[in-house]
């Protein structure tokens, strides 16, 4: 179930990957939505663009009307991103695409001097935007409160804790992500 979330027409957002894949109709949103090129390159694979061309339609249509801008955020926004996930130790858990969606979240907030809130469901991300004083909320679960700073990380099968940037579980060999 979803929480509900008062957001003011004013308000920006930022979607990341995982919202696209709820299959929410983001075109019905009065409200200015911003994405970044990876998130596209992220939903538009081979093996998924049968199950995502709804998805991948909706995109189009978004970009077509104006309702969704695709936005690669300048370089000196992408630094303090990086600079504050090293000091949370979630640097290593960040994709590109993660680390280019809260910079461009961090440069609307800043340079549009309005409300800009990043919609994702990744709580390395939430801890970044945490540190940066960036607006987030995350859909159907709910997203941290507080920053946290990671010494170790869980394997996802075993439980084990393994050092942050770890690839594969010392115990059992999965993928550690």
């Amino acid at each position: 179930m979803f929480k509900k979330i008062n957001i003011s027409k004013d308000t920006n957002l930022v979607f990341d990957t995982n919202i696209f894949l709820m299959g929410i109709d983001f075109n019905i949103v009065d409200n200015k939505i911003y994405t970044v090129p990876g998130v596209l390159d992220e939903l538009n694979v081979d093996r998924y663009q049968t199950e995502n061309i709804f998805i991948l339609e909706r995109i189009n249509y978004g970009i077509q009307s104006n309702n969704l801008t695709i936005k690669i955020p300048e370089t000196t926004f992408r630094d303090k991103v990086i600079k504050a996930a090293k000091i949370t130790n979630d640097f290593p858990l960040l994709s590109d695409v993660d680390i280019n969606l809260i910079a461009l979240a961090l440069e609307l907030k800043l340079n549009l001097e309005e409300e800009v809130i990043l919609f994702t469901n990744d709580y390395s991300m939430e801890n970044v935007c945490l540190k940066l004083g960036v607006s987030f909320s995350p859909l159907g679960k709910d997203g941290i409160s507080k920053i946290r700073f990671r010494k170790d990380i869980r394997c996802p099968a075993c439980g084990e804790r393994n050092p942050i940037g770890q690839k594969r579980c010392e115990n059992c060999g999965t993928d550690l992500s």
